[in-house]
């Protein structure tokens, strides 16, 4: 566990106090798991401060990435800044063009959209700040899949006339626009 003193000023005098970084996160890897879980460190009690957890996930070939969260619940002092900045969050990014780039960044309590990767990596970062024990944290499923047409069908990403009529036969794979051809709609989603 990695330790270091930082000096801090106190009234008149000076002292040290000593920052322990709490090291957590895990690689999956399709090779040993096709599926699984994953968590913030101490799920469900809540997850101690100053945290900084990289969840890597690796596939093979077509192999995609899908992440859906089953339980969220972060500490949240006010209102959420725009992009989650400053305050616990969970950031998700994939990779383009060979650069990492992050798809988007998620705190508070409302339950994250599933995600699916473009590629066969993934990577999931959680950073806090602060603690509480009224937070803890998350849980999430995680899967290696090879087959869009059966996560599709399976209602994963599939949208119903109740939410947009023109949205049928469409899902968005991390900015892979998908028509199927029964359907013959078409539009930009």
């Amino acid at each position: 566990m990695p330790v270091s003193l930082q000096p801090k000023s106190v009234g008149p005098s000076n002292m040290f106090v000593l920052i322990v970084s709490f090291p957590c996160g895990h690689e999956f890897s399709s090779d040993v798991s096709k599926n699984g879980t994953f968590t913030s460190p101490n799920y469900p009690e809540p997850y101690p401060e100053d945290v900084y957890c990289v969840y890597s996930f690796m596939g093979r070939g077509k192999e995609r990435v899908q992440i859906q969260f089953t339980d969220f619940d972060l500490h949240l002092p006010h209102e959420p800044p725009r992009d989650c900045d400053s305050v616990d969050a969970v950031m998700v990014f994939i990779t383009i063009n060979g650069q990492k780039e992050r798809v988007d960044n998620f705190c508070g309590n409302k339950l994250p959209a599933q995600l699916m990767s473009n590629g066969p990596s993934m990577l999931v970062e959680f950073r806090s700040y602060h603690s509480s024990p009224e937070v803890k944290g998350f849980r999430a499923i995680f899967k290696f899949v090879t087959d869009l047409l059966e996560i599709f069908f399976s209602g994963s990403f599939l949208s119903g006339p109740d939410e947009d009529p023109d949205s049928i036969g469409h899902f968005s794979v991390s900015g892979l626009s998908l028509e199927m051809p029964s359907t013959g709609i078409k539009g930009n989603h």
